[in-house]
């Protein structure tokens, strides 16, 4: 692939990774825009290019009919890449321009007709949006037949079916690999031929937080892998899943993979909670 090409796709890249649910609407207020409205999963509403006036002593509500449900657990996100972390926020925090707010929808509140936000000082509407979409469900399964994902063609890959968590995570059951015999090996994602120059390597959620390896350990099929995408790669960024030996550039099996907001609308990563950004994983030695 030649330098321009590859220039190319890590723009394209860039651009498509930035889902944040099923799209509602968006907000404004005197025909200013307020913030862009996603339905991020079951419990949560994102927000992003949120722009709330500094004169507004704002709250945000879920409204079902006359009846208001204030939302008091809320989340700015910060930080950039794997160091991106979802901050609690109190109502009377300033938010910085553009922002992407996490709004998390109380227990109990099983219906959504709209979310408001509302001048807490003056007690009047600000603005609002119909929430007049289902949320997005995970998808299950990624497969080649009712009991199998991966069929493997070196050192006994193999896994169950491959369920999308989120528009970053799969969960991959039953994975087996001779990972002691093996030069290396990687969950590992892309578009185009299954090769070095087109994917990305996948952290393993539980082993790859403080450093990042490839597996090397014996899998039987007996257990699961949560893996995650890297940040600026999406599930609607790539048409391939692997285990793949980065070494060798080698494709171990893989699965196909077509995915698009519109017909496959899933639940959308959220960066996990924090105070202070995480430290990126270092690369093994």
């Amino acid at each position: 692939m030649n330098r321009l090409a590859c220039v190319l796709l890590l723009l394209s890249t860039a651009v498509n990774a930035a889902y944040f649910g099923v799209y509602i609407g968006d907000i404004t207020s005197n025909d200013n825009l307020i913030a862009k409205a996603f339905i991020a999963n079951r419990t949560t509403i994102q927000l992003s290019e949120v722009n709330i006036p500094d004169d507004i002593n704002y709250t945000f509500g879920i409204k079902n009919g006359d009846i208001i449900e204030k939302l008091k657990v809320m989340y700015i996100v910060e930080g950039k890449g794997r160091k991106a972390f979802s901050k609690r926020l109190r109502n009377d925090t300033d938010i910085p321009e553009n922002s992407r707010l996490v709004l998390r929808i109380p227990r109990g509140v099983d219906k959504w007709e709209k979310l408001v936000i509302n001048d807490e000082e003056k007690q009047i509407e600000i603005a609002s949006v119909d929430i007049n979409k289902p949320y997005p469900e995970p998808f299950c399964c990624l497969q080649t037949n009712q009991f199998q994902g991966i069929q493997g063609k070196h050192y006994n890959v193999s896994t169950g079916p491959v369920t999308v968590l989120d528009s970053h995570t799969v969960r991959i059951s039953k994975f087996a690999f001779d990972g002691t015999k093996a030069p290396d090996g990687w969950i590992f994602a892309g578009k185009g031929g299954v090769s070095q120059e087109t994917g990305h390597k996948l952290q393993v959620l539980g082993r790859d937080e403080v450093v990042q390896c490839a597996l090397h350990e014996q899998y039987v099929g007996d257990g699961e892998l949560i893996a995650r995408l890297p940040p600026n790669v999406s599930v609607y960024d790539i048409d391939y899943l692997a285990v793949f030996c980065y070494q060798y550039d080698v494709d171990f099996g893989h699965l196909d993979v077509n995915f698009t907001p519109e017909e496959n609308p899933l639940p959308a990563y959220i960066p996990p909670t924090s105070d202070q950004p995480f430290p990126a994983p270092k690369k093994c030695d």
